[in-house]
């Protein structure tokens, strides 16, 4: 009697296949599975929900640069993890700087890139091993189909919330099922035969759905996030009081704003950074037109030259997109 309960127990359900059949999903104990291929042919399958991660080192100015395994896209999340600490950035508006070179000295906290498109992000421990999560990518890995025509991916911790397959996302949520096997042609379903199709829909739309988002208590580099800044203050703005200010600046540096909009409108401002890294500026001075914030129109980028005792150590260029106008803010500085 033991062994036929344990027979039973063992049991699959042997089911033919037909030649073609529409791809769908399925989740069972451990396992997902995708049905409906053509059989022995290598597939490129994603683990959505799950972001792509690769190892950093900061140089000794504390300056890793950012390297995807493909062109960031636009308005794209960075997460970066120096120890217990994480801080992210989205790839748009950001500022442009040319020829960067370490000048023996720990940088600020800031993001930029250069003209080449390549990303750099300053502020680490210098020469120090991080990770960085590309939140808009996710892992994949290349899965053989076997002859019944399904492939079989392990689920792992964590577990990804959707199998990409080519255009299509299949969902992994729901309470597992039968697992399946094949030999011989034939698909086998163990007992008890428990069988609920997932049914593919759109990527790009669940990858919409679904955005991976940065960790809990991560500092976002685009608003400034220099370690100290808790009220979002943009990383470039003028305020209420006419002031141009850039955030997140090495303190005790040279800033020095150069503006040309045309034949009629040019102007400069010079300043040193404050300990909290912000330099502060009249922008009459720069942009040079009336005694009231919204009398003038910033038309040309803004060139910003960075010096470290009187040597220059960065020239890049902020467009006028990038500084919020009228920001309600006179941060100070103890």
């Amino acid at each position: 009697m033991k062994k036929y309960l344990l027979f039973l127990g063992l049991l699959f359900f042997i089911i033919p296949l037909p030649a073609l059949a529409q791809i769908t999903g399925h989740l069972g104990n451990g396992y997902f599975y995708i049905k409906g291929l053509e059989p022995s042919k290598p597939f490129e399958v994603g683990l959505g929900g799950m972001p792509f991660i690769r190892s950093g080192l900061s140089d000794s100015c504390g300056v890793v640069q950012i390297r995807p395994r493909r062109s960031l896209q636009s308005n794209e999340k960075v997460e970066i993890l120096d120890g217990n600490s994480s801080y992210s950035f989205v790839n748009n508006a950001i500022a442009v700087r040319d020829n960067y070179k370490c000048a023996k000295q720990t940088e600020a906290r800031a993001v930029w890139k250069n003209s080449a498109g390549l990303v750099f992000v300053s502020g680490f421990t210098p020469s120090k091993a991080l990770t960085i999560k590309f939140l808009g990518d996710n892992p994949n890995r290349t899965v053989t189909s076997n002859f019944c025509g399904f492939i079989r991916v392990v689920l792992q911790n964590p577990i990804p919330k959707a199998i990409f397959l080519n255009n299509q996302a299949l969902p992994t949520t729901g309470t597992p099922g039968s697992n399946f096997a094949c030999n011989k042609n034939n698909l086998y379903i163990s007992y008890p035969k428990i069988i609920q199709d997932v049914q593919p829909v759109e990527k790009t739309t669940w990858i919409t759905q679904n955005p991976v988002e940065p960790s809990p208590g991560t500092t976002n580099i685009n608003n400034g996030g220099n370690g100290g800044n808790t009220n979002n203050e943009p990383a470039i703005y003028i305020n209420q009081d006419d002031e141009l200010i850039l955030t997140g600046k090495t303190p005790g540096r040279t800033i020095e704003a150069i503006y040309s909009g045309n034949s009629n409108v040019q102007g400069s401002g010079e300043v040193t950074v404050d300990s909290c890294g912000r330099a502060r500026m009249f922008a009459l001075f720069i942009y040079g037109v009336g005694f009231i914030p919204t009398s003038y129109t910033i038309t040309a980028p803004t060139t910003i030259v960075e010096k470290h005792l009187g040597i220059e150590v960065a020239r890049y260029q902020i467009q006028p997109s990038q500084i919020q106008r009228n920001v309600n803010l006179n941060p100070t500085c103890s």
